[in-house]
Parts: C-alpha cells; sequence; structure tokens
C-alpha cells in the first residue's frame, strides 16, 4: 500500500453542496426583520406619547381654591399601629 490518504479538502468529490441554503434570503430575511422591529417600536412610541398627551388634557385641573390635601372619608388606615396603642 504505497498510497497515501488524500485530505479531505484536496479531493474532488468532497465539498459541499452550495444549493441548500440561500444565503442572499435569509439575509434579506434579517434585513427586514429589523426594519420591520424598528417600525413598531417607532409606532408604539408614537402611540404612547399619544396617549399620555391624551390624558393630559382630559385630567382635570386643581381648582386653586383646593389649596391643602383632602384626606378621604373614614374609616382611614393607622399610619403608625404602635403609636396608636400607647
Amino acid at each position: 500500500m504505497d498510497t497515501e490518504p488524500v485530505p479531505a479538502r484536496d479531493h474532488p468529490d468532497v465539498g459541499h453542496d452550495r444549493s441548500d441554503v440561500n444565503v442572499r434570503a435569509i439575509a434579506a430575511f434579517g434585513v427586514a426583520l429589523v426594519v420591520v422591529a424598528v417600525v413598531i417600536h417607532l409606532a408604539l412610541y408614537w402611540l404612547l406619547a399619544y396617549y399620555e398627551r391624551s390624558a393630559a388634557r382630559r385630567a382635570p385641573a386643581i381648582s386653586p381654591m383646593q389649596a391643602e390635601r383632602q384626606l378621604p372619608p373614614p374609616p382611614r388606615l393607622q399610619v403608625s399601629p404602635p403609636a396608636d396603642l400607647a
């Protein structure tokens, strides 16, 4: 046996099939996916900003006559239960 094994990279019958995967289509899909994600994020940012502006317009203005904070009607929760026991 005088023949030495031929390395796989030099053998004419060994290789890979170039038609199994379309790299250009996968790259285009990835780019389209990123573009769609950016568009969706921008649309959601605009939508939330619109909702905040809309809520601010609908919020009732605080009356100048109501300068101090009003307490809620009773029964109220205890602020400090140990202090109430003393």
